[in-house]
């Protein structure tokens, strides 16, 4: 009998490190078995069905507040009805969603995690997920109470491990993010011409709610890529996520000058292809980090949260990584233009020994644990 799957998560805003998730979950659930029937819930269903192939049911998601039933009329009700009530098995691809500095990312999480075991008595898998920060106490016992309902956790790095045992969870798995497990099917090395360096830099805005942070943000990125130009650099601005970034991205071309590549606002996958092409990727969005390992090619990562912290730590990277927060995201800090360009031409002028030093790290500490560990709880 098929076995009828439901991967809910940030699904079908464009954004590449949440579609790079999907398309993992699903490789996962095909490789548990081919004839596996699986379903989608994510905010954006005809975005979910334009950059994903061979699913069945794909809906918006759906939540007790007023918007969300609203949405569902938009996305046609019938199809959410149908993923709510039709499946074995529920998969959470949530990311970075357990944390408290965002509270309004984990309203629909929490329903989906209480409708699915407390009503429908279903199994629920969280693969991939990212914890922290989680501050206050009043958080920690919520998470907790919610959280101990679902059958395995699998986390993606130790720092969210640590965080979980620490507020009582004992169904809690170290494994690695989701992304990692393409690293043998999806990713590929490509032959790269004798050519100026090329810089790609994945930035986002950020420290929305502190004018004054969020401009010496800005100054410091723009000095940095000034600072670049006299070394003859080819740079561009690659958007993650176009319809969130790339307003910020044209502040800064403006006063910079260099190119924003634009073809992956039609299709999100270009993007991979392009990046192939780079010599260094300056990443503060966590996906873009992993992203640039799996893709072999040496990156500067900008710390604006702790799931990119881990992922500095992971690979050894503190010696070039920047930090950036305003004490809530993370720690009161911003980037160094000066360090970055001293680090930047380094990087390049030692470029092969670092993606040696890199893929090595790839290879023997990130093994695809995520398939094993959801089967012992899928029943055949």
């Amino acid at each position: 009998m098929k076995k009828r799957f439901l991967i809910y998560g940030w699904f079908g805003y464009e954004n590449l490190g949440d579609e790079l998730i999907l398309k993992s979950i699903i490789e996962i659930i095909r490789k548990n078995d081919p004839n596996n029937i699986i379903n989608v819930m994510g905010g954006k269903p005809t975005n979910i069905e334009k950059y994903h192939e061979g699913l069945n049911t794909v809906s918006t998601t759906i939540d007790l507040r007023f918007k969300s039933i609203l949405r569902i009329f938009k996305y046609n009700p019938f199809k959410v009805i149908k993923n709510l009530f039709s499946n074995d098995y529920i998969i959470i691809g949530s990311g970075g969603a357990l944390s408290d500095w965002n509270p309004d990312s984990t309203i629909t999480l929490f329903f989906m995690i209480n409708f699915f075991k407390k009503f429908l008595k279903k199994t629920v898998i969280m693969l991939g997920a990212g914890a922290g920060p989680i501050i206050a106490e009043e958080s920690k016992l919520k998470f907790k109470k919610v959280l101990e309902q679902v059958d395995c956790i699998c986390l993606r790095d130790k720092q969210s491990y640590e965080l979980l045992e620490e507020i009582g969870l004992n169904n809690i798995h170290l494994t690695n993010d989701v992304v990692y497990d393409l690293k043998d099917s999806f990713f590929r090395e490509s032959e790269i011409e004798n050519r100026k360096d090329k810089i790609a830099i994945v930035i986002a805005p950020l420290l929305l709610n502190s004018y004054d942070k969020r401009m010496e943000y800005k100054k410091e990125m723009i000095k940095y890529i000034k600072g670049l130009k006299k070394y003859n650099f080819d740079i561009k601005l690659i958007p993650f996520q176009y319809e969130y970034d790339i307003n910020f991205l044209k502040e800064i071309q403006k006063e910079s000058g260099i190119v924003i590549y634009e073809d992956g606002n039609n299709n999100m996958w270009r993007i991979l292809d392009e990046m192939k092409k780079y010599d260094l990727v300056v990443g503060m969005r966590f996906h873009s980090v992993v992203t640039s390992i799996l893709l072999n090619v040496p990156v500067l990562p900008i710390v604006y949260h702790s799931k990119v912290d881990s992922c500095v730590k992971d690979f050894g990277l503190e010696s070039v990584a920047q930090s950036i927060g305003d004490g809530e995201n993370w720690i009161n800090s911003n980037i160094n233009s000066g360090k970055m360009i001293i680090d930047t031409v380094n990087l390049l002028n030692n470029k092969e020994l670092e993606k040696r030093r890199l893929k090595n790290i790839l290879n023997n500490k990130f093994e695809n644990k995520n398939l094993d560990i959801m089967q012992e709880f899928i029943t055949n």
